[in-house]
């Protein structure tokens, strides 16, 4: 599916693997862009990725502290991503 076919929780999804599968092939690592730059990868305001990225984290998906990310379930953020 296209990311402008997605969801919001499917495209934020589509960026976090993107950066742990095909940068740094980890589930944990380091945002190197702004919040900004990483709405616009996805297609959404800054609002609207700073949102959805602390509902990961608060539905225990992900850690987050800072720029650091880990993924704690890969299974749903895969999930996410495939259903958009």
């Amino acid at each position: 599916m296209t990311q402008s076919h997605k969801q919001l929780p499917g495209r934020i999804a589509d960026v976090i693997l993107y950066f742990s599968e095909q940068i740094y092939h980890d589930r944990k690592f380091e945002f190197p862009l702004t919040r900004q730059e990483l709405a616009e990868l996805a297609g959404t305001t800054k609002e609207s990725f700073i949102r959805t990225i602390n509902e990961f984290k608060h539905d225990r998906i992900i850690l987050l502290e800072g720029r650091e990310v880990e993924i704690i379930s890969m299974d749903i953020v895969k999930i996410l991503s495939e259903l958009g």
